[in-house]
């Protein structure tokens, strides 16, 4: 009997042992086992994320390279994954990047899909139109084409407020900017339109705030203690006043 309880102890230390190794590794774990984190970013929303001198650059780059220093004690320990609005989430779930640090709004549809960290930004929808426009009001767009970028909020903010307008989708932010003309506007993110305002004349913003946008990094929703790092890391920025800093460097 004592021959046989010993037999199934081991067995038992075993069978415990194989679950144990076999147990699949967190994000968090595989970010440290290969040195790096991978982050998705966007490479055409000045001053957010954006090239410039063969560099990329922005708001949401800096919030990045912070992540990676708490996680992996380096800021340069990043990988730089190009992303829109409309793929971001499909790359985060398909394992292509680790984090999304691109001017995505939290939002409860969103969160049925990913996980957000707490905010580290707050924008909001506004309007974008030439100056010389036909359309001088937030009402006028009710009769005119409206310009959004796919996978972005701005959809559902145009429809609470101008559903019968000709609604043109754009893929990125470049493409929907190139689209306005005399007649056709562009609901977009206040942060990011000011960004397009600062190289180019004969444009205007419609002050008036449709929505409230509070950025945030989304990771998947199974990786839980890779949210508290991130969470971690932004009330740090927060409680030192470097956050302040970050968003006055980039914010004009």
């Amino acid at each position: 009997m004592k021959k046989l309880f010993t037999i199934l102890l081991l067995l038992l230390c075993f069978l415990t042992c194989g679950c144990t190794s076999n147990k699949p590794k967190s994000t968090l774990d595989l970010i440290k086992e290969k040195d790096i984190l991978t982050a998705g970013v966007k490479f055409d929303s000045k001053p957010f994320g954006f090239i410039e001198n063969n560099e990329i650059k922005g708001l949401d780059i800096d919030i990045a390279k912070h992540i990676a220093k708490n996680i992996l004690g380096d800021k340069n320990k990043i990988k730089f994954v190009e992303v829109t609005s409309e793929n971001r989430i499909a790359k985060l779930i398909n394992g292509d990047i680790d984090i999304i640090v691109a001017t995505m709004t939290d939002t409860q549809d969103r969160r049925k899909i990913v996980d957000f960290s707490i905010p580290y930004y707050v924008s909001g929808q506004v309007i974008l139109c030439q100056k010389n426009s036909d359309i001088k009001s937030a009402a006028n767009l009710s009769y005119n084409n409206t310009v959004i970028v796919k996978g972005t909020t701005a959809e559902k903010t145009f429809k609470q407020f101008h559903n019968k307008s000709n609604v043109i989708k754009a893929h990125t932010y470049h493409e929907a900017f190139n689209a306005i003309n005399n007649n056709t506007c562009m609901i977009g993110d206040e942060a990011i339109l000011q960004g397009f305002l600062q190289n180019n004349q004969g444009y205007q913003i419609f002050n008036k705030k449709l929505s409230s946008e509070p950025y945030a990094v989304a990771i998947r929703k199974e990786d839980t203690t890779l949210k508290k790092y991130i969470d971690f890391t932004i009330e740090q920025l927060q409680n030192s006043d470097e956050l302040d800093k970050i968003k006055n460097k980039w914010i004009k």
